[in-house]
């Protein structure tokens, strides 16, 4: 009750439940990629996600898997 609170902060943390981004192609909806769920770490590795995605989207290849960073991984296994 003593406490003296210096500061605060309140938002929103863009996190994927795996705590890893994804970034990709959403395959449900053609033309539409992804790159989110950064959890704070965006300003680090922009640049490469960025570049990822950019040679993806231009020629459908990229310079490193991103498999594991798919948006579909979060879909139900039947």
């Amino acid at each position: 009750s003593n406490a003296k609170i210096v500061r605060t902060w309140g938002g929103w943390s863009d996190k994927c439940a795996d705590g890893v981004p994804v970034i990709g192609a959403v395959n449900e909806i053609p033309g539409l990629y992804a790159a989110c769920g950064f959890s704070g770490h965006g300003f680090g590795i922009a640049p490469g996600a960025a570049s990822q995605l950019a040679k993806l989207i231009a020629t459908g290849e990229t310079d490193v898997d991103l498999y594991e960073l798919r948006y579909d991984r979060f879909k139900a296994k039947i």
